[in-house]
């Protein structure tokens, strides 16, 4: 008997895997080891990322440090960035600590930065979406400033439970921390199950309603988990074959079809 393939019921598998995983720590220790459920939940993206992204590239979590500007500058004055959730680095690039998946690395080996939270809030608190995304474009502006314009950095933040979050107040808080500048630019977001968003250098590329540097928000149905990580696999490997796409993209024609809401890069 033929097995008949089916590509988009694997990535929605992937998807409901994912949500089903992100409880099982909190089931067994309960609501007050904030920091272990935490870990676990990005544990969880960081084990996806590895089985699919090629064998040249690292996933772990850590660091990106700053040296001096210049040979005479004290050693002292160095900086490096907040803990990174997901980091993702060239196995080409040298490491300047590394110890499991703990990395201390400088911007020369650093491909994406990805930032992990179980839900956002409304309003202004340090978990809002309005901190939380200007933090994480805070730290990609860092990393693109000292990396050049020679090293492409892919930003993604990955949030499990959509919770309150409108469309339009999350394309607004991205616009917001982007501040109008690309160094500041977050380049994918999952909200829960079903929302994903894009941002495009111009829309045009796609046949959107913007042209120039836009955010489009997708309502793909369980398949925004699978969506954000399969563009930084898309992204961040070498020049995967036209033809072979439907396995990692397997909405039939294009996901702009199911494009919701989008914002310009400059609205805010």
């Amino acid at each position: 008997m033929t097995i008949r393939q089916d590509f988009l019921a694997y990535q929605e598998s992937i998807t409901k895997e994912l949500q089903i995983a992100k409880d099982r720590v909190r089931n067994l220790i309960g609501e007050r080891h904030w920091q272990t459920d935490g870990e676990h939940k990005e544990e969880i993206i960081r084990s996806v990322l590895r089985v699919h992204l090629p064998e040249t590239l690292r996933v772990g979590k850590g660091f990106v440090c700053y040296p001096p500007s210049g040979y005479l500058a004290p050693a002292s004055e160095g900086s490096s960035s907040g803990q990174i959730d997901i980091l993702i680095t060239s196995k080409h690039a040298p490491t300047l600590y590394k110890q499991d998946e703990l990395v201390f690395v400088t911007t020369d080996s650093v491909r994406a930065i990805i930032e992990v939270k179980t839900e956002m809030k409304l309003g202004n608190s340090k978990q809002s979406a309005r901190q939380v995304l200007r933090k994480l474009a805070n730290e990609a502006k860092k990393i693109r400033g000292h990396a050049g314009i020679e090293r492409k950095l892919w930003v993604g933040l990955f949030v499990y439970n959509k919770g309150g979050i409108t469309f339009r107040y999350l394309l607004e808080a991205l616009s917001n921390a982007a501040l109008d500048n690309p160094d500041r630019v977050i380049n994918f977001l999952c909200l829960g199950p079903d929302t994903f968003v894009r941002y495009w250098e111009d829309g045009k590329i796609v046949n959107g309603p913007l042209q120039g540097p836009v955010w489009h928000l997708y309502d793909l149905q369980n398949l925004s988990a699978t969506y954000f990580i399969n563009n930084f696999v898309f992204e961040l490997s070498p020049n995967i074959p036209h033809g072979q796409q439907r396995a990692w993209f397997p909405i039939r024609g294009t996901k702009e079809k199911r494009l919701k809401d989008w914002i310009s890069l400059s609205q805010h």
